[in-house]
């Protein structure tokens, strides 16, 4: 969401530059883990899981 937005919707009444500079500095804080970089995968536990022989 786009500084401009959160600013309107909170009733940010002081210079928006000053807000979005504080936005750039928390975003980074905030931003969701990637789950591509993960080092491990289910799948790969599941692989060496020992086969039951029924």
């Amino acid at each position: 969401m786009p500084a401009t937005v959160i600013a309107e919707r909170i009733g940010w009444e002081s210079p928006i530059t000053v807000f979005k500079d504080r936005i750039c500095v928390l975003r980074p804080q905030l931003k969701p883990v990637n789950p591509a970089s993960r080092s491990t995968y289910q799948a790969d536990e599941l692989a060496h899981t020992p086969k039951s022989s029924v």
